[in-house]
């Protein structure tokens, strides 16, 4: 029976005829179809500035992290929840690990509320939210709604003075796409997971992520990606086009594991998906390689680029320094930045070599800035920001 139903989903969903999407601006995502071509950090951003973060302890993977006009706040493996001042110098801690009043045992994801400075830390362990004032108190938490198959809840967002929290298929099971609750743990709204459960390997994979006044959503296994408006409704604005590339929906097409395993490489496996503001930006695996495509909103074209198991990049003709790799979108005031972290001795080694040395670049005096900074670092330093200033 819900065979049955996901046939008849798919019919209906894929019924609309080209003129209507085009009416609502809808793009489609065929990865078979982008332009492989290099692209220039040039074409998208005007200026970079790098932040090297406080040595005070050993950073050694960063879950997730925020930037406000203010501070850099970063959930770190076996640390927490740290805040940095804009210049890179430890200054705040929120709760710790353990299990303890006020701490979390497992936090892969936070948000915080920029006018009052409280944070919420996502416990994905215990599936409850820590919440501590600005300067760093606990103050409270709550518990996160529970799933029937067991399947928690995977990123949070602040979104009009709201918490949004995603959710992704698991294992082809999960029961919203995303649940919104107040500051105190209250539900407010949410939208259901409308595909059928299927039997499937693979774990959560999707994405929430903030441009402006919206909200962008998706999943790996889906087909849409949605734009959450501030009333908490929601369009489609992509969709991933149907073909061999896409997941099946069952186990039985990748049946016993070894042809699952042999197969899973010519299937299209989404990494991160980012609202730029005049493009998206989106990085996959795809045909053995991983990728990352520049999608331009108003033509629907993509310009795609080999990351070369992230050795690649968009070629960064700003400073001749590394290739960047997007992973944030962030905005201060007026201004929009993508941000990655790369590490010190990363840097050190691209100034060394002769590629950097003989280059020409279109600004030479940020070249020379980063040749200073790489020569202040030590190899062994903390990770460094690389934040990238998009054209307006």
């Amino acid at each position: 029976m819900k065979q049955i139903i996901y046939l008849l989903f798919i019919l209906l969903f894929f019924s609309c005829s080209p003129s209507e999407e085009s009416e609502n601006n809808v793009i489609h995502i065929d990865p078979t179809t982008f332009s492989e071509e290099e692209i220039l950090l040039s074409e998208i951003a005007d200026d970079i500035a790098y932040v090297p973060l406080a040595n005070e302890f050993p950073i050694g993977f960063v879950y997730s992290y925020k930037i406000t006009d203010d501070f850099i706040y970063a959930a770190i493996k076996d640390v927490g929840v740290m805040r940095f001042s804009k210049d890179g110098k430890l200054n705040k801690r929120y709760g710790k690990i353990g299990r303890g009043p006020g701490e979390y045992v497992y936090c892969l994801d936070f948000v915080l509320n920029p006018d009052n400075g409280m944070v919420y830390v996502m416990d994905h362990k215990m599936d409850d939210v820590e919440v501590y004032s600005k300067s760093g108190k606990h103050v409270r938490n709550f518990k996160l709604p529970g799933d029937e198959d067991g399947f928690g809840l995977s990123e949070i967002e602040l979104f009009n003075s709201s918490l949004v929290f995603a959710q992704y298929l698991n294992m082809g099971r999960g029961d919203n796409d995303w649940i919104v609750l107040d500051t105190l743990g209250n539900r407010i709204t949410e939208k259901k997971n409308p595909y059928p459960e299927f039997k499937g390997r693979i774990g959560s994979i999707g994405g929430l992520s903030k441009y402006a006044e919206n909200l962008l959503y998706w999943d790996n296994f889906k087909d849409t990606v949605f734009s959450i408006s501030l009333d908490f409704k929601s369009r489609a604005v992509c969709i991933f086009a149907p073909g061999e590339h896409r997941w099946p929906m069952t186990t039985e097409k990748y049946n016993p594991v070894d042809v699952f395993l042999n197969n899973q490489s010519k299937y299209l496996i989404s990494h991160l998906f980012l609202d730029a503001g005049h493009f998206y930006v989106y990085e996959y695996f795809y045909d053995k390689k991983l990728r990352l495509a520049i999608i331009d909103k108003i033509k629907g074209e993509a310009k795609s680029i080999d990351l070369k198991n992230r050795k690649g990049g968009i070629t960064n003709n700003i400073d001749n320094g590394l290739p960047f790799i997007p992973e944030n979108y962030f905005e201060f005031g007026a201004e929009k930045y993508l941000v990655s972290i790369v590490q010190p001795y990363a840097l050190k080694t691209r100034i060394e070599s002769n590629a950097f040395k003989n280059s020409t670049s279109k600004f030479p005096e940020k070249k020379k800035e980063l040749e200073e900074l790489a020569n202040r670092l030590d190899e062994n330093d903390n990770l460094v920001l690389m934040l990238v200033k998009l054209k307006d």
